[in-house]
């Protein structure tokens, strides 16, 4: 879209037109139309007068944490009819423009590619365009250039009309709009506008950019409603204006258009532009162009299956930050996501996700193919008609369906948010797609874990065969799924032994090495009632064979405690976890330190049985060396540990508080924190270093509360 320029002359003149059905008809003429007051209109408007104003920019409350949806107030009303309401008793007048002229009505066919409703108000023998003549303006260059290049099947004289026509128009329009629009023009190069004028730069089909929590996205513009208040007394759209926008998104199996609409509240002066809530694509620079396109492409790979990535950023679209590893599956969540035994969803709070838009009362319907000239001879041409440049964009299967000629602008507008299952939090979530990263494979896995050697090669050859077969640790392998359940598919690990020597982390290593997702369940996601726990562990089972997860289920003696005769709520929760797991075609890994109190019946069931003992001092050290490595690694250099520090672990201090390995993990967090603390307090930027001292607070802090509990344990037992 351009505007001419405007030297406050007419356009130069066209051939005298010859007008082929009535020379007498004005080719446009405008109305005004007069309303009157009524007793009706006296007592409703009157009562109208009451009703507030719209607050300031942004309409919004605190708890409405995303912007993608704005809803008019209740006292404003969407209006296209063109001048409002003089005063609040029923005077009041309208402006529109009648267009008579057949041949502006055929031009207009041939150069509005995408105008929703436009074609509605065309299908009449006369077009009426209310004030401001959104389409005239917008496509103000179009017609200019469609004077000198309309279709070859024109006559001269049906040409020369059509331009004589055209410059009617254009002169009207250069005399109610050219010299405002040439100095909004001279705003618009420093990147400034003005309210009364925005409008201009919203025309539908291009497209437009809305910024939340520092990330652009792009949608295209589907039209603009100018609002009012009731007894609203000021021209149109002096209460505001509606932006209808769509963007792209996954739902019910296909990529599909999804209407979004903002509110632009008055302003007075001029603005930046780029502080608006929709900005025009011409005035956002840093290259978020490419990065929309890359994002949009990377969502279309995304949509089409199931992936396992990294993830580090907002969850929902909100404030709320969430990392770990997902799991990437917009099927999925539509499967599953109400079944949640939790109930937890991040998604915004204000009708914010893409799969849940408030589509707006208006019709939006892409063209799929070009427009042309209406005239009878055009119309009667049997000439192929192109398609249109928005073919392809509606409801596409990103697993088979080729992409649009216009793959780029299709990229731009696909949505930020992509539904992911959150494996250690155990719930669904709308993720950004820009905050995903591929899994990083550990070459080493088993370094992590301190085990005696033969413990560790038994664990290693028998989880090994489980690997998946995908040299990508990005791609999801499910367990087998048959027709017909089969009994035994599954493997059950018992890891048994007294807390904090390595039975969790034997889990998260073998999801390393197997290259496969961790699902960690826990008591508070299986509780203990039989109805619910079946419900509950049915689903979280059905997840994991679909991810092709490993399930960790932690402190499992809770479920699998020995039956007895009297206890019949007991026998009944031991019974079905023990049908849910013979149905099971995955790996289990179940930890526990109270193996004595088990069920028979699932001692039977048991594949591999790994017994834990105590670490003994040189384990502890390795534990502590382990710890170490892995915290300098992870933080990449920002936080080193100091020699003395090593040193200290290793001395007669450290060894009689006898931590096991969650001890000493929670230790040298704290020590970190300490650290941390301590950097900041001294305003040092860069590395962060773990000394001696930092160890020795939390050392002395454990021995302190380990005598406090010798104290009042000796209390009562008194």
């Amino acid at each position: 879209m351009y505007f001419p320029a405007h030297n406050g002359k007419p356009p130069p003149p066209s051939p005298p037109p010859t007008n082929h059905l009535d020379p007498t008809a004005p080719v446009v003429e405008i109305l005004t139309t007069i309303t009157t007051p009524s007793p009706h209109n006296n007592r409703q408007q009157a009562m109208m007068m009451n009703l507030h104003r719209p607050p300031s920019y942004p309409y919004r409350t605190p708890d409405m944490e995303d912007e993608d949806n704005d809803l008019p107030p209740p006292d404003l009303i969407p209006s296209m009819m063109g001048d409002l309401p003089n005063n609040a008793f029923g005077f009041g007048k309208k402006k529109e423009m009648v267009i008579h002229s057949p041949y502006l009505r055929s031009a207009l066919s041939a150069v509005v590619q995408y105008y929703p409703g436009f074609e509605v108000i065309q299908r009449g023998t006369v077009l009426r365009i209310a004030e401001p003549y959104q389409v005239l303006v917008h496509h103000w260059g179009e017609l200019e250039e469609y004077k000198t290049s309309q279709p070859d099947c024109h006559d001269g004289r049906y040409a020369a009309t059509t331009a004589a026509h055209i410059d009617v128009l254009l002169t009207f329009l250069a005399d109610l709009y050219g010299p405002g629009l040439n100095d909004e023009k001279k705003r618009w190069a420093k990147g400034r506008t003005t309210y009364s004028r925005f409008w201009c730069l919203l025309k539908p089909g291009s497209v437009v950019y809305r910024e939340k929590d520092g990330e652009w996205t792009g949608c295209v513009v589907s039209g603009i409603n100018f609002l009012r208040a009731a007894g609203s007394v000021e021209g149109v759209g002096s209460d505001g204006m509606l932006v209808y926008m769509w963007g792209i998104a996954y739902k019910k199996g296909l990529m599909r258009r999804e209407m979004i609409q903002r509110i632009i509240w008055p302003w007075g002066g001029e603005r930046d532009i780029t502080s608006l809530p929709v900005v025009p694509e011409r005035w956002v620079k840093g290259g978020v162009r490419g990065q929309r396109v890359e994002m949009g492409r990377r969502y279309w790979g995304l949509a089409g299956g199931v992936s396992y990535k990294e993830y580090e950023g907002y969850l929902g679209g909100g404030r709320t930050r969430g990392m770990g590893k997902v799991i990437v599956d917009p099927e999925g969540y539509e499967r599953f996501a109400e079944q949640s035994p939790h109930h937890r969803i991040a998604t915004p709070k204000f009708a914010p996700r893409w799969d849940q838009q408030h589509t707006p009362a208006r019709q939006d319907r892409l063209p799929q193919m070009l427009s042309r000239c209406s005239c009878a001879v055009c119309s009667s041409s049997q000439g192929k008609q192109e398609p249109s440049p928005w073919a392809g964009f509606d409801d596409l299967d990103p697993r088979s369906s080729p992409l649009p000629r216009r793959e780029e602008i299709y990229f731009m507008v696909i949505g930020p948010l992509i539904p992911a299952f959150i494996l250690k939090e155990r719930r669904w979530a709308h993720i950004r797609t820009s905050s995903l990263h591929p899994i990083t494979p550990s070459p080493t896995p088993f370094n992590h874990l301190v085990l005696d050697p033969s413990t560790k090669q038994t664990l290693k050859a028998v989880i090994t065969p489980f690997s998946s077969p995908l040299s990508s640790p990005s791609q999801i392998y499910p367990w087998p799924s048959d027709i017909i359940p089969d009994k035994g598919l599954g493997r059950i690990f018992l890891l048994h032994g007294p807390p904090g020597v390595g039975k969790t982390l034997t889990a998260e290593v073998s999801s390393l090495l197997t290259r496969r997702p961790l699902l960690p369940l826990t008591p508070a996601d299986l509780p203990p009632s039989p109805s619910e726990i079946e419900t509950s562990l049915s689903y979280y089972l059905t997840l994991s064979e679909r991810f092709g997860a490993l399930v960790l289920i932690d402190e499992a003696d809770v479920y699998l405690e020995r039956r007895q005769s009297k206890d019949l709520r007991r026998n009944s929760l031991v019974s079905v976890f023990l049908r849910a797991l013979e149905y099971y075609k995955g790996v289990m890994m179940l930890t526990t330190n109270r193996v004595e109190m088990f069920d028979d019946a699932f001692t039977s069931r048991i594949h591999v049985a790994l017994h834990y003992k105590e670490l003994d001092e040189e384990q502890r050290g390795r534990v502590w060396e382990v710890g170490f490595d892995r915290l300098e690694r992870e933080s990449n250099g920002r936080v080193v540990v100091h020699t003395a520090a090593r040193e200290w672990v290793k001395g007669k201090e450290m060894r009689e508080l006898g931590w096991n390995g969650r001890e000493i993990r929670n230790g040298l967090q704290t020590a970190v924190a300490l650290a941390e603390f301590e950097a900041n307090e001294k305003g040092v930027v860069g590395r962060v270093v773990v000394k001696e001292g930092h160890l020795k607070t939390v050392g002395g802090l454990s021995r302190g509360f380990r005598e406090y509990m010798r104290e009042r344990k000796g209390g009562l037992e008194e």
